[in-house]
């Protein structure tokens, strides 16, 4: 079982890695006809090795080192995120359907980042308005389902699935409505904003905004992993890891439970 899950992380790892190498070599056709993937190498080769070369093209270099990496590693590290969020609630919920689409977390980002765009806050805390405010809005949105679903101190995964599908739908009415508050306005360029950020692109990604995004990856990953840690450490011959979010949405106190039984033991 072991074997086969680590030869799964490493064709999954390999296979990304050669999608990342070639989206960086080639690209569309028509910018690979201008630009083929020997003078994509020259440009890698230049910025990340010491050793001497020869002048760049300045246009090439532009589109290969300023354009077509950020977005590679962007694609790439979003995915990441998304994965993340993704076995974080399956995790806890115990339920392959669990995402952050089906428990209105994203709806409630996305609004948090709209509402930027349509008071015209983008700039501000230089750029990092944006995914600061999708963040609390999507942490708020969280608070809002977890609090809804709980009766008499047990979650359910069912009634948290339900209530995040109804507070999500509630919340992408309100990105129509913005879009709309933005057309209303006579103001197009942010209509056309949200409507990209809804729809996905990875088109005005560049340095700047990579940098952005990896203290959320950041932080992200060491919550889960010490949330996996702690999980398993503080009492391991008692609760395993399924039966340790069970007894939570439960309303049992494991921790309490789990010291409790070292003492016997």
């Amino acid at each position: 079982m072991k074997r086969s899950a680590a030869f799964a992380l490493f064709a999954l790892t390999a296979a990304v890695l050669c999608l990342f190498v070639l989206d960086v070599l080639t690209a569309s056709s028509q910018v690979a006809a201008v630009i083929p993937p020997a003078e994509a190498v020259k440009v890698l080769f230049a910025h990340l090795t010491p050793f001497p070369h020869a002048p760049l093209d300045p246009s090439i270099d532009t589109i290969v080192w300023e354009i077509r990496i950020p977005r590679a590693i962007g694609g790439v590290l979003i995915g990441m995120l998304l994965a993340l969020a993704g076995v974080a609630f399956q995790s806890l919920l115990r339920n392959p359907l669990a995402d952050p689409y089906m428990v209105g977390v994203s709806a409630g980002s996305a609004l948090g980042s709209v509402s930027v765009v349509l008071l015209g806050g983008v700039g501000l805390l230089a750029g990092f308005m944006q995914p600061i405010a999708a963040f609390a809005a999507g942490l708020l949105t969280m608070i809002v389902v977890y609090s809804m679903s709980k009766w008499n101190g047990r979650l359910s995964t069912q009634s948290f699935l339900l209530t995040g599908i109804v507070v999500g739908t509630f919340l992408w009415s309100f990105l129509q409505l913005s879009v709309a508050i933005a057309l209303r306005a006579k103001d197009s360029g942010k209509a056309e904003s949200i409507i990209a950020q809804q729809l996905g692109s990875l088109e005005s990604l560049g340095w700047v905004s990579l940098f952005a995004l990896i203290p959320f990856g950041v932080v992200g990953l060491v919550v889960l992993s010490f949330g996996h840690f702690v999980s398993w450490s503080f009492c391991p011959l008692v609760l395993s890891m399924p039966s340790f979010f069970s007894a939570l949405r439960a309303g049992v106190c494991v921790h309490t439970h789990r010291w409790l039984e070292r003492g016997r033991l």
